[in-house]
C-alpha cells in the first residue's frame, strides 16, 4: 500500500520544485535508468514489485531524476548501522553536488 501512497503525491511534489527522487532500492550499476525511463530487474530489488515499478515509471514520466544511494559492497551490508552510514554519506554527496535553490531531493524509504 505504501508504494501506491508514495506515487500519489509525485505530481504535486514535482510541481512544487522537487526534481530528484532517491530510493534505497535503486542499483547504481543500472546507469541508463533515467534515459531508458523504465526499470528492469537489475534496476533494484524492490523494482521487481509491480507497484514499485509503477512508482519508478511515474516518477520518470513526470521528469524526476532518479538517484541511487543503496549500499554497494559487502562491508556496507555488514550491519544495519554500516548500511545506514554509507547511504547517508551518499545522500550527503548528492546534495552537495546538486545544491541549487530550485532543486530538491526526496527520499522514498523502501521498508
Amino acid at each position: 500500500m505504501h508504494r501506491a501512497f508514495t506515487t500519489s503525491p509525485l505530481k504535486d511534489l514535482y510541481q512544487g520544485g522537487f526534481r530528484y527522487l532517491g530510493a534505497e532500492t535503486l542499483n547504481s550499476r543500472d546507469s541508463t535508468l533515467n534515459q531508458r525511463r523504465y526499470p528492469l530487474i537489475r534496476s533494484g530489488y524492490y523494482t521487481r514489485e509491480p507497484q514499485y515499478g509503477n512508482l519508478i515509471r511515474e516518477a520518470l514520466q513526470l521528469g524526476y531524476q532518479l538517484v541511487a544511494y543503496e549500499a554497494r559492497n559487502k562491508d556496507e551490508f555488514a550491519s544495519g548501522k554500516n548500511r545506514e552510514i554509507a547511504q547517508a554519506h551518499r545522500i550527503e554527496a548528492i546534495l552537495k553536488k546538486t545544491r541549487q535553490p530550485k532543486f530538491w531531493f526526496t527520499v522514498v524509504m523502501t521498508t
